[in-house]
């Protein structure tokens, strides 16, 4: 106890130099740590993006296979499970609960199955309130209104993806800076 206390006093030039390494190694972890967390928001922003992209493109291709093909949900859902990313499981997820035939409905399905998008969480409520709406009318109607609907989405979620690109650009440099600022900070006050 009392060589910690005296390497803490520094009494010691041996002990300085212990105290001041250990010093600068804090400042350097708190550096590092805090750059990551800012480094980390501006990649949710980046995730939100592609995931908005993916999801647009999903829907593009859901308007095709009905309005050209005319293919049955299973169908539709079996085909973008093979060819989408982030989004796969959830494809997966509602391909199966269609195929077992549980007696649940469509926006049911949909609904309990759409936190399985990878990246869900880097969405806005805005988001997710728009993605909910349409699988409550998607599955449902006739072929027309399914179409109308997607077209619809289609338009507000083309608005939404421009905003949200034109958010990371402005956020995408700030969430560096106010990462490292913050680690400067942070290492001032302790040191």
């Amino acid at each position: 106890r009392e060589r910690m206390r005296a390497i803490c006093r520094g009494t010691q030039p041996h002990d300085r130099r212990l105290v001041c390494m250990l010093k600068i190694a804090g400042v350097l972890l708190i550096l590092t740590g805090c750059t990551g967390v800012g480094l980390y928001t501006a990649m949710r922003y980046l995730i939100r993006i592609h995931l908005l992209e993916e999801i647009e493109q999903a829907m593009q291709f859901i308007y095709s296979e009905i309005e050209y093909a005319a293919c049955d949900m299973v169908e539709i859902m079996h085909m973008l499970a093979v060819r989408s990313n982030a989004c796969r499981m959830f494809w997966c997820r509602m391909e199966e609960a269609l195929l077992s035939c549980e007696g649940k409905l469509f926006y049911q399905n949909w609904k309990e199955h759409i936190t399985g998008i990878e990246g869900y969480s880097c969405l806005k409520t805005e988001e997710l309130l728009l993605l909910q709406e349409l699988g409550k009318n998607l599955g449902n109607m006739n072929r027309d209104a399914q179409l109308h609907t997607i077209r619809l989405f289609l338009e507000r979620l083309h608005a939404i993806l421009l905003q949200a690109k034109g958010e990371y650009r402005e956020k995408r440099k700030i969430s560096g800076i106010v990462g490292i600022t913050a680690g400067i900070f942070i290492s001032v006050l302790l040191v």
